[in-house]
């Protein structure tokens, strides 16, 4: 099996707040030197206000800009994902949710009214995409979208397809630049069971990200664990990770067909998936037990289908509250990998990012 290790060239903050709770990450090159992060920003994990923040980079990860907000309805904008299609069009994807009956929350001055607050949840629920010409300078305004965390794909015939774990693990395709969405398919065979020893748990799937490789095949990785309980999500350790591999299915007709899925090696979630300028296939995610950190891995279907190349980008992380690392790589060859991380344990996360270059 191939090894390859990460040279790592600096590790960097590209927003820290004591005040504000930075996550869910996903970055996007614009040009030549320029990059793009959406992210999260608001005042917890859940029942907050949070909206979405781009930040840009001019040389290749070296600085960042300060942020501007470009998504803030009156609900929690969550979860963004960012894609720049080959003619230059940014598109930025969210979702909102309504912590509704928090005290303190649900009768703040965000929400003018319930009824405006559940006519969001009704139409953004599951997803809204807001979208650019002009560089990130200005946005439509929001439209309905399918949901996948990290946003759409660009296929190799300029369509937009995307994967959601809505109604089992669904595909969508697009010839519209996303104003209309026509389902192609769904991943079925996961396993609702798994052993672990010696008794089944019940799985639980979500969270996939895609990619259209070279041959033309979609490829598709899936978030996976056992199902739990709140009492159980504390650490977050056997049995609890035994069962946290991503699974892998592929399509040879844009998703209308998928192979039965596998599980690989990959242990960790969720997948970002981005092809390198070489067509090699670089997924990077999160680790949330011991040692905690960031993890990429390279997957060369040569040597075997289900195996992966870990190297290690982060084992420095105080506790689990991290990840979703989403990576670009930049015209100079290096890798950007971004993230959200503690500095040090009592801390809100903050938003950090890794340049890195992979060597065999």
């Amino acid at each position: 099996m191939p090894y390859y290790q990460a040279d790592i060239l600096r590790h960097f903050i590209i927003a820290d707040d004591p005040a504000t709770y930075y996550a869910w990450p996903s970055i996007a090159r614009l040009s030549e030197q320029e990059l793009l992060v959406a992210a999260y920003s608001g005042d917890a994990h859940t029942h907050s206000h949070g909206k979405v923040v781009l930040y840009r980079s001019p040389d290749n990860g070296r600085t960042w800009s300060n942020g501007t907000v470009i998504a803030d309805t009156i609900l929690d904008d969550r979860d963004p994902g960012i894609l720049v299609t080959r003619d230059g069009t940014i598109f930025v994807t969210s979702r909102v949710a309504w912590w509704k009956g928090h005290e303190g929350w649900s009768s703040s001055k965000h929400v003018a009214s319930t009824a405006e607050a559940d006519g969001l949840m009704q139409r953004f629920q599951h997803g809204y995409f807001i979208r650019s010409t002009d560089q990130g300078r200005t946005w439509s305004q929001p439209i309905t979208y399918p949901f996948q965390p990290k946003g759409p794909i660009e296929l190799h015939d300029g369509r937009l397809f995307a994967i959601t774990e809505r109604q089992g693990v669904a595909c969508y395709l697009s010839d519209d630049a996303g104003d209309h969405w026509e389902q192609t398919g769904v991943i079925t065979g996961l396993p609702k069971t798994l052993d672990v020893d010696g008794e089944p748990v019940e799985m639980l799937y979500g969270e996939p990200h895609c990619v259209q490789l070279p041959d033309g095949r979609i490829m598709a990785l899936i978030r996976a664990h056992m199902r739990y309980g709140f009492k159980d999500r504390r650490p977050y350790i056997a049995p609890w990770n035994q069962t946290a591999f991503m699974w892998q299915a592929f399509s040879h007709d844009l998703g209308r067909n998928w192979t039965q899925p596998e599980q690989t090696d990959l242990w960790g979630f969720p997948p970002h998936l981005t092809l390198l300028d070489d067509d090699r296939l670089l997924v990077s995610y999160g680790r949330r037990w011991p040692p905690y950190g960031q993890r990429a891995a390279v997957w060369e279907p040569t040597i075997s289908p289900t195996h992966f190349s870990e190297v290690v980008l982060r084992d420095d992380a105080p506790d689990y509250d991290l990840g979703y690392p989403s990576s670009a790589q930049c015209s100079d060859g290096t890798i950007v990998t971004v993230y959200y991380q503690k500095e040090e344990k009592g801390k809100k996360p903050c938003l950090m990012g890794t340049q890195w270059r992979l060597r065999r």
